[in-house]
């Protein structure tokens, strides 16, 4: 019988290499086969070994994507054939990412799992403009909050949000903007915050 392979979900950053952390780097540059999601850029599958195989499991919204189900199954069928897996993941896989369903599916097969962090892209953002996410004084939480939701409806504690001292970042909201705007100045935001 074959030896089981492994599976460590990566978080890959915002997409700059050099925000990697270097066990990061290390995963991929180790592993025999790499998963990687759509927004992993090519310069950090470049890290893998030119003998890796590389296998796209891409979700593109409203358009072609690789259902969860088959992304589990591939991770699983390849460390089942021994082989190391590296799952790249954008930002930090468990920040409004998959990441926990693929471990859960990978864990029930029986298979050695690890995780490495990224940095979120909450974080690399604020970061690349100075913009500090707390303030010691003035902003004493920082949430990072969803603007895609199954349902259509963003569903949020908007009045905890638009208190001040709050600082929060929004993923995927590009189509809720408008609404997500809407009900923070209906929740008495102050409409001059940028």
């Amino acid at each position: 019988a074959l030896e089981k392979g492994t599976v460590t979900l990566v978080g890959c950053g915002p997409g700059d290499p050099e925000l990697l952390t270097l066990k990061a780097a290390r995963a991929i540059a180790a592993a025999d086969v790499v998963v990687v999601d759509r927004l992993v850029p090519a310069a950090i599958v470049a890290l893998a070994r030119p003998d890796a195989r590389v296998i796209d499991a891409g979700k593109e919204p409203d358009g072609p994507s690789t259902p969860q189900g088959e992304i589990n199954r591939i991770l699983i069928r390849e460390a089942l054939l021994g082989h190391s897996v590296a799952r790249l993941k954008s930002g930090d896989g468990f920040i409004f990412g998959r990441a926990a369903e693929e471990l859960a599916a990978v864990r029930a097969a029986g298979i050695e799992t690890g995780v490495i962090p990224g940095i979120t892209a909450a974080h690399a953002c604020a970061a690349s403009i100075g913009l500090p996410v707390t303030l010691r004084r003035s902003v004493r939480q920082f949430s990072v909050l969803t603007g895609a939701t199954a349902d259509g409806e963003v569903a949020l504690d908007w009045q905890a949000l638009a208190r001040p001292g709050q600082a929060f970042a929004v993923y995927m909201g590009v189509r809720t903007a408008s609404e997500i705007r809407a009900k923070l100045l209906a929740a008495g935001a102050d409409p001059a915050l940028p």
